[in-house]
């Protein structure tokens, strides 16, 4: 992928995720702070060698072979943390 990404708050905790993916929180001084680490050229050098957690192509092919070997009865879903909608 290499691309940087910037989550703010916490709705992909517990996601799987490569070190081009820089978490903060929604407030002004941290997402300013996330932002000027994901330009800068140190950052932009480390992309270079990220490497994809979820392999090197047809990976939803894959997912879904194993799926289908699976019993997802007993399953739990996970918990996303959305915040309420601030309209």
């Amino acid at each position: 992928m290499k691309k940087l990404t910037v989550n703010l708050g916490d709705r992909q905790r517990g996601r799987l995720k490569t070190a081009s993916i820089l978490d903060c929180k929604e407030n002004t001084d941290d997402i300013v702070f996330a932002v000027k680490k994901a330009i800068s050229p140190g950052f932009q050098k480390a992309l270079k060698n990220t490497r994809s957690p979820y392999g090197e192509g047809n990976t939803s092919l894959k997912i879904k072979k194993i799926l289908k070997t699976v019993n997802l009865k007993n399953v739990l879903m996970k918990r996303f943390y959305d915040l309420p909608a601030r309209y």
